[in-house]
C-alpha cells in the first residue's frame, strides 16, 4: 500500500464564493469612504460647465487638478494634470501635461494655469485610507468566519432503510414544524452525532476593534465620527483634544482648495467659495461640573 501524503488526504481550496465576499466587503466598504469624502467640501460659484462633483471625484482619485482659462475655445476648465520637464527653484514643475479622460491633451506653463491640491502634497484620499481600509475588511471577514464556525453539523447515522425517513424528519425540522410522524420502532437519540469546531466565540471583541478602527479612518479624514462603542467616561480635554484632530484632518483637505481659489478669483476675477459642507459652530461640550463626558 503506498504511502499517502497531507496533500494527497485533504486539499484545501478557497473557494469562490470566499473571493467574492472577500471583495464585496472592499467594495462596500471602500464605496462608503468614496462617499463620504466626495461630499465633505462644498464648492459654490463654479464656472458654468464645471461640476462640483468632477472635481471632487478627481481629486479623491488624483491627488491634484489644474484650473486652466482657454479664452480662445472652451473656456474655463478644470482639468487632471501631471507636471513634466524639470523643476523650478521650488520643486514645482515648469510644465504641465493637462486631460480629460475622453482623451483632450493640452500643455501648459506653470505661470497660465492654477494646481487645485488635495492636500499639500498632493497624495490622493485613495491612497490615503488604503491601509485602513484593508485592515477594517480584515476584521469584517474574520467577524463573518467566526460566526460562520459557531455552527454544529449535525450527523445522522442511517442503514439503507432508514436514510430516506431520517432526511423527511430533518426537513420537517428545517422547516420549522414542531410534530413529525414516524414508525414505533423508530430510533434516532443514540444514532445522532455533531461535529463541532469548538472554536471560541470573539466576534463581538472583534466588532468593537472594527468600529475603534473605522472611526480612526473617519477622524483621519476630517469626518467626525462619534465612538457609541467606547463605555468608560471621555474626559473633556480627551474629547477636545479628538476634536482639535479632526479639525486639524478637515483643514488638510480644506487649506489647499481655498488657496487655490484666493489665486483663480484674484488672477481670472472669479467669486469661487470652498468650505466644508458641514461646518457648525462649536458647541458645548455639555460636560458635567466635574469636567467629565458621560456616554
Amino acid at each position: 500500500m503506498s504511502k499517502q501524503y497531507p496533500s494527497q488526504v485533504l486539499k484545501i481550496q478557497e473557494t469562490d464564493n470566499g473571493n467574492m465576499m472577500n471583495s464585496e466587503s472592499y467594495i462596500h466598504y471602500f464605496t462608503r469612504l468614496m462617499l463620504m469624502c466626495t461630499s465633505l467640501i462644498k464648492w459654490e460659484n463654479l464656472p458654468e460647465g464645471i461640476p462640483e462633483r468632477y472635481i471632487e471625484k478627481s481629486l479623491f482619485t488624483n491627488g491634484k487638478l489644474a484650473f486652466v482659462n482657454n479664452e480662445d475655445s472652451t473656456g474655463f476648465s478644470i482639468l487632471k494634470c501631471e507636471g513634466y520637464s524639470e523643476l523650478n527653484l521650488y520643486d514645482e514643475p515648469i510644465k504641465w501635461l493637462c486631460y480629460s479622460d475622453n482623451m483632450y491633451m493640452q500643455d501648459y506653463n506653470t505661470e497660465d494655469i492654477e494646481i487645485i491640491r488635495n492636500n499639500k502634497h498632493e497624495i490622493a484620499t485613495l491612497f490615503l485610507i488604503r491601509h485602513g481600509l484593508e485592515r477594517i475588511c480584515n476584521l469584517d471577514r474574520t467577524i463573518d468566519k467566526n460566526l460562520w464556525y459557531q455552527r454544529n453539523l449535525a450527523i445522522i447515522k442511517s442503514t439503507d432503510e432508514t436514510i430516506m425517513t431520517n432526511k423527511n424528519l430533518m426537513q420537517q425540522y428545517d422547516q420549522n414544524n414542531f410534530i413529525a410522524y414516524g414508525k414505533k420502532d423508530l430510533e434516532l437519540k443514540d444514532n445522532i452525532d455533531k461535529l463541532s469546531f469548538d472554536i471560541p466565540f470573539i466576534a463581538d471583541k472583534l466588532e468593537d476593534i472594527k468600529d475603534r478602527k473605522w472611526n480612526e479612518l473617519l477622524n483621519m479624514l476630517g469626518i467626525n465620527s462619534a465612538n457609541t462603542s467606547k463605555k468608560e467616561r471621555l474626559i473633556t480635554d480627551e474629547a477636545n483634544a479628538n476634536n482639535q484632530l479632526i479639525e486639524l484632518s478637515a483643514d488638510v483637505l480644506l487649506a489647499e482648495r481655498q488657496l487655490a481659489v484666493e489665486r483663480i478669483n484674484k488672477r481670472w476675477g472669479l467669486n469661487i467659495k470652498v468650505s466644508l459642507r458641514n461646518a457648525k459652530e462649536p458647541e458645548s461640550n455639555g460636560g458635567d461640573d466635574d469636567g467629565d463626558i458621560h456616554n
